[in-house]
């Protein structure tokens, strides 16, 4: 297995963060981007993560991302 081999590490954000960063991202911008509910728990796992550059290829979820301040993928 990678994780075994060491090409991987185990992450895991504090409990409850992505819970609370998705609560606050619906309420501030579901109605702006009419976002599903997995677009907003990848980018507020990512966000929880402290990633600085988002990859993604939906236009919701790349307006999203944008709008928190995370650089996109070209």
């Amino acid at each position: 297995m990678m994780l075994d081999a060491g090409a991987f590490m185990e992450i895991s954000p504090p409990e409850g963060a992505v819970w609370e960063s998705a609560q606050k991202l619906t309420i501030l911008h579901s109605s702006d981007f009419l976002l599903r509910s997995l677009d907003v728990w990848q980018l507020a796992f990512a966000m929880e993560m402290g990633v600085n550059r988002f990859w993604s290829f939906d236009g919701r979820q790349r307006r999203l991302a944008a709008a928190v301040g995370l650089e996109l993928n070209p």
